[in-house]
């Protein structure tokens, strides 16, 4: 393990010209030309914490099934609260959620800020929104840009998992919203 992950160092640090004498240009290797194949989950979470020790982002496909997946909950409170037009628990629920990443002490700081609780149900307002006009990925888009989601995730040490079953979910829900009309 500490062999592989050493290696996957030394290659994004020297980052070796790839595809010389094919067809198309050669260019320098990046992180997502690397997979690592274990035979089981238990290598594979052993192999992704030696390369996080070494600050290196990595993320296992095949970890588990993404319907047992916390994040599954998270995103079902996502569309609760934006089909619920103001049910202040279903957004209380989102803003809190990891997606959003408010932390709940500091809802009752929000309610009392009557200006910031207009902002943030704008801010809600606008998704739902971009969801009707533009579909729900675009939609799913912005929100991880407008909170920061993907950095704020990746700070953690299981955030890679974290945004890997989100963006799996997010676009299973957009196969289904697009082959089901809905």
């Amino acid at each position: 393990v500490q062999d592989i992950a050493n290696e996957c160092v030394r290659l994004l640090t020297e980052r070796p010209l790839l595809g010389k004498g094919d067809a198309k240009p050669a260019r320098q290797l990046r992180a997502e030309d690397i997979a690592i194949l274990t035979r089981t989950n238990k290598q594979a979470k052993a192999v992704q914490q030696a390369l996080r020790d070494r600050s290196v982002h990595s993320a296992i496909r095949k970890a588990g099934d993404v319907f047992t997946s916390p994040e599954v909950e998270d995103m079902e409170q996502l569309l609760l609260a934006l089909t619920s037009s103001s049910h202040q628990p279903d957004l209380h629920a989102l803003w809190c959620s990891a997606l959003w990443g408010i932390h709940p002490a500091a809802l009752q700081t929000l309610a009392d800020d009557q200006n910031r609780l207009a902002r943030q149900l704008e801010e809600t307002d606008a998704l739902r929104e971009i969801w009707r006009q533009h579909g729900f990925i675009a939609m799913f888009q912005q929100l991880l840009h407008q909170t920061g989601a993907q950095a704020r995730l990746l700070d953690r040490s299981d955030g890679e998992r974290k945004l890997t079953n989100y963006l799996q979910i997010a676009e299973l829900l957009h196969q289904a919203e697009v082959t089901q009309h809905l």
